[in-house]
Parts: C-alpha cells; structure tokens; sequence
C-alpha cells in the first residue's frame, strides 16, 4: 500500500516522547535500512539508511507528524517505486514517476 513519507535534516527532527526500536534490513535496492517504530505499540514512525542521498536525514512517516497539515506547503518531487503502485492509485501530476528508487 502506497504511503507519503518526507525527508527531514536529522537535525529538525525529534520524538516528542519516549524512545524507538530499531529493526535492520536491506532495501531491493541494496541500501541498509534501520526501521525506527513505537515499542508500545509496533508502529512504524521514521527509517534511516545508509545511502548518500539520505545522509544526515530521517525519512518521516507522513501520517506519524504531530500536524499533518503542515504538509499542505509542501509540495512532492517524485514518486519513487510506481513499478508497485496499485493499478487504481492514480498518478501525482507535474511530479516525476521513478520505476525504482533512482
């Protein structure tokens, strides 16, 4: 299922409470993900990984932001792995479709 998750500078970016637990795998693309979630409850919040395009940054579950409307100035650059997109998810116009990550 297709998800919204935006790059932040690890710097911006810090729970407002309590500490995640991390889960290590390798992306398709080969990159080395760490899966940061809740350990209450499983929820998935932010990834790091080891690839340069990422250094420095946290990739942020959009839907896990305390104001999820403050996504509404921001616009998307790409939409990344539409090889996978669900035949009735439309298309993001003016935005660039990647099969893959690059």
């Amino acid at each position: 299922m297709p998800s919204g998750s935006c790059l932040f500078p690890q710097d911006h970016f810090h729970l407002v409470k309590g500490a995640a637990k991390e889960y290590h795998e390798t992306h398709e693309s080969g990159m080395h993900l760490t899966l940061h979630f809740c350990g209450t409850c499983g929820s998935l919040l932010y990834k790091t990984a080891d690839r340069k395009e990422f250094e420095g940054g946290v990739i942020v579950l959009a839907g896990t932001l305390d104001d999820p409307r403050s996504l509404d100035d921001a616009k998307p650059e790409a939409e990344f792995f539409v090889k996978h997109r669900a035949s009735w998810w439309p298309a993001l116009a003016d935005v660039k479709q990647l099969q893959e990550f690059a």
